[in-house]
């Protein structure tokens, strides 16, 4: 079968029930987008057997009234697909690996799932055709007029390849452990301050994501936490334009975070390396921001900024164990609850004083030397032309 004209790739790992409902909002969208070949492929990420299969009835149920191909792909049909690459495109298993792992992988690395997504859009996609990311806990809210959503993403980024675009998202899609456990806290303790962000975060956010496949070969997502806003940073400093689309707007559905101090550590490595990038980008001319990211010095003023940002939540949290102690017998089992989150902030501040700079520029530095094999393996992928059945499970 030919190409289709755009992808959507719908991420989902163990969340069958809100895949339902994100899935149930493309549906309806796409009843109101102009008639054109898509393919939806759900890219299963879960690590349990049972949701693997349960999401795959899922979409069997889906694909009856879906106004498109729909797809199935899991770890089974990625050991397919890295099988047909070696075979046609001269691609081993060492530069799969390299920006990929094993879907169903136990430890998290969304960067990996982000960037093996791009690859399914080129792999089944027309030359610069759009690609579509949403996230398993995302939904599509109907629009007041008959405007398809999906088709207004598109839209965007055929008339402007070098767009990268996405919807208002409603909720807290991007909230990290810290944000949480701190409105965990003020919501305990009954305290109304807020914090300021330590991040300046962008526009748009990978759980809606739209591009043109044009563009996907010049980085892959990084494989650490802010995979998304660290990707799009990236197109920002080669004047690409990312940009909220707003006829588009989205939910996204709230879920129980497991807080946790291995948790928190990796988000605040991810948070320092994303805020090296972009803080380059909005203080420096386009020229600089290369030179920035190799300085030592610079990477130093991060660190340091972000250590500022996790005192001011310290003297916040001190604060409230002074308040806490106040009150603790009108807390009651509250009190019980507020204390570990404060041991896990504490423990959080001391670790990220503890970062070494250089292992971050460092990190980042090997991040840009994969980033000349990207290109050339993403051009191999473009010519290894595939039909669907080697790629996933046509229902």
């Amino acid at each position: 079968m030919s190409r289709v004209g755009s992808v959507i790739v719908c991420l989902t790992r163990d969340r069958p029930q809100t895949l339902i409902l994100t899935l149930k909002a493309v549906s309806v969208d796409l009843k109101k987008a102009k008639l054109r070949p898509r393919a939806l492929i759900i890219l299963d990420d879960s690590v349990k057997a049972r949701c693997r299969l349960h999401n795959g009835r899922i979409l069997e149920r889906f694909a009856k009234e879906a106004n498109c191909f729909c797809l199935y792909h899991g770890p089974a049909e990625q050991h397919e697909t890295l099988a047909v690459m070696a075979a046609r495109g001269g691609v081993d298993a060492s530069t799969f690996n390299f920006f990929f792992r094993k879907l169903g992988g136990l430890k998290w690395d969304l960067g990996g799932v982000r960037s093996y997504a791009m690859v399914l859009g080129n792999l089944i996609g027309k030359p610069s055709s759009p690609i579509i990311m949403i996230d398993d806990d995302i939904v599509i809210l109907p629009h007041a007029r008959r405007v398809s959503a999906i088709d207004t993403l598109e839209q965007d980024v055929l008339d402007n390849p070098r767009l990268l675009t996405g919807g208002t998202l409603k909720g807290s899609p991007d909230e990290s452990s810290i944000e949480t456990a701190t409105r965990m806290i003020c919501r305990f303790i009954g305290s109304r301050k807020h914090l300021f962000s330590s991040e300046m975060p962008m526009p748009i956010s990978g759980g809606l994501l739209t591009f043109n496949s044009t563009c996907s070969h010049l980085y892959p997502f990084p494989r650490w936490y802010n995979e998304d806003w660290a990707w799009l940073a990236q197109y920002q400093a080669r004047g690409y334009s990312v940009r909220v689309e707003r006829r588009v707007v989205a939910k996204h559905l709230s879920s129980r975070k497991n807080l946790s101090l291995t948790t928190m550590k990796r988000e605040q490595d991810g948070e320092l390396l994303f805020e090296a990038v972009n803080w380059a980008i909005k203080n420096y001319s386009r020229t600089y921001v290369d030179r920035a990211l190799r300085s030592l010095v610079y990477w130093e003023d991060v660190a340091r900024e972000e250590v500022i940002y996790l005192n001011h939540i310290i003297e916040l949290v001190g604060a409230m164990e002074i308040l806490l102690a106040e009150a603790q017998l009108e807390l009651g089992q509250r009190g019980t609850a507020v204390r570990p989150i404060l041991w896990l902030l504490k423990h959080t501040k001391n670790y990220v004083a503890s970062i070494k700079p250089v292992a971050m520029m460092r990190r980042y530095s090997r991040y840009l030397e994969g980033v000349k094999w990207w290109r050339c393996f993403m051009k191999a992928a473009q010519r290894c032309e595939m039909d669907f059945d080697p790629i996933a499970r046509r229902l």
